[in-house]
C-alpha cells in the first residue's frame, strides 16, 4: 500500500513510475540547507522524513474527505478500505521518524538530531490540529478570518515551515537564520493554501483531477467561500447561508455560489492576497544572508506558487 501510494508500484505490486507529487516540501528542505551554507545532500534524511509525513497526511485526508482519486489514480482507501488505509498512513508517519533518526548515523550531533525530531513532532501535531479545524469548519457558518488564518497556518504552513527550518538545521546554521527561513515557510504555506482554495473552486478538472466547485460541494470553508458568506450583498448572503445550512448541496446550489463568487470578483481578491504574501516572503528572503544562487531559486518558488495550476 505504501509503495502504491508513493507511485512506485501499481495496486498489484507491479513496478510503476507514476509518482505525481510535487515534492515541494522536500525541495524546500534541501534548498534551505544550501541557503544556510550546507551541502544539499546533508538534508536528505530530513527531506525524506518531511515527504513521508506529508504523504501520511494525504492518505488520512483522502479518507476524511472521501476522495476516490489521488494523482489520477484510485486512493489507497478506495482500493484497500479505510481501516487498512489508516494503518498505512500511521506506518508512513513512523517511518518518517525512523528516517530522521539517521541524522546521528550520518555524523550529526545528538543535540541537532533531538532538535530536528522535536521540531518535526511539534509541526506534525500542528498540521493535524489544522486538519481537524478544516473539517470542523464544514458544519459552521460563523468561521472568522482569524480562525481561518489559524487553520491554514497549521494545516499547510506548519509542515512547509518545518521543511525549511529542518534544512537550515542540517546545515548547522545559526538559530536566527533557521528561524527566518522557517518564517518564510509560513508565508509559503499561506500562499500554497490560498492557491489551493482558488483551485478548489475554479481549477481545471483535467489538471487537478477534481471537478470545478468541488470545495463548494463539500461545504469547505475556504477563503473565497468565507469571503462571500461575510461580504456578499444582503440578498445573496441570505441565500448563501441557506445553501450552506443544507445537509448536502445540489448542482444548482454550487452553480449559484460560483456565480456569486464571480460577481464579487473573489478570485481576483484571493490572487491579490497571495501576491501580498509573496511580497512579504521575498522581503524576508532579500534580507537574509544567503547566496545569490539560492536567492534566485527562492524567487522561482514564489513565482511557481503564484502561477501553479494543480
Amino acid at each position: 500500500m505504501l509503495r502504491y501510494h508513493l507511485g512506485l508500484v501499481d495496486e498489484y505490486d507491479r513496478p510503476s513510475n507514476t509518482f505525481g507529487g510535487k515534492a515541494f516540501r522536500t525541495g524546500l528542505c534541501v534548498l534551505a540547507c544550501e541557503a544556510a551554507g550546507g551541502k544539499p545532500a546533508a538534508a536528505n534524511s530530513a527531506a525524506a522524513a518531511i515527504e513521508l509525513v506529508h504523504n501520511f497526511s494525504l492518505i488520512h485526508d483522502d479518507i476524511q474527505d472521501q476522495d476516490e482519486e489521488r494523482r489520477h489514480r484510485p486512493t489507497v482507501w478506495k482500493i484497500w478500505g479505510a481501516a487498512k488505509a489508516i494503518n498505512a498512513g500511521n506506518a508512513l508517519r513512523m517511518i518518517a521518524d525512523q528516517e530522521l533518526m539517521k541524522l546521528t548515523e550520518k555524523g550529526f550531533s545528538k543535540e541537532i538530531s533531538l532538535k530536528a525530531s522535536r521540531l518535526l513532532a511539534n509541526r506534525s501535531l500542528q498540521m493535524i490540529q489544522g486538519q481537524y479545524l478544516d473539517i470542523s469548519f464544514e458544519e459552521r457558518l460563523n468561521v472568522s478570518s482569524r480562525e481561518y488564518k489559524k487553520m491554514i497556518a497549521h494545516k499547510t504552513g506548519a509542515l512547509i515551515s518545518c521543511a525549511m527550518e529542518l534544512g537550515a538545521i542540517t546545515a548547522s546554521s545559526k538559530r536566527n537564520l533557521s528561524s527566518l527561513l522557517g518564517k518564510v515557510g509560513w508565508y509559503f504555506g499561506y500562499m500554497f493554501q490560498l492557491k489551493d482554495d482558488v483551485l478548489g473552486v475554479w481549477g481545471d478538472e483535467s489538471i487537478t483531477g477534481k471537478a470545478q466547485g468541488s470545495d463548494i460541494q463539500r461545504k469547505k470553508k475556504t477563503y473565497p467561500i468565507l469571503y462571500a458568506l461575510r461580504n456578499a450583498p444582503v440578498k445573496q448572503k441570505t441565500t448563501l447561508h441557506k445553501i450552506f445550512r443544507k445537509q448536502s448541496l445540489s448542482d444548482e446550489d454550487v452553480s449559484y455560489t460560483m456565480c456569486v463568487l464571480e460577481d464579487m470578483k473573489i478570485r481576483e481578491k484571493t490572487a491579490a492576497l497571495v501576491q501580498e504574501m509573496s511580497t512579504e516572503a521575498m522581503r524576508l528572503i532579500a534580507g537574509a544572508p544567503i547566496p545569490p544562487k539560492t536567492m534566485n531559486e527562492f524567487s522561482d518558488i514564489v513565482n511557481y506558487l503564484l502561477e501553479r495550476e494543480k
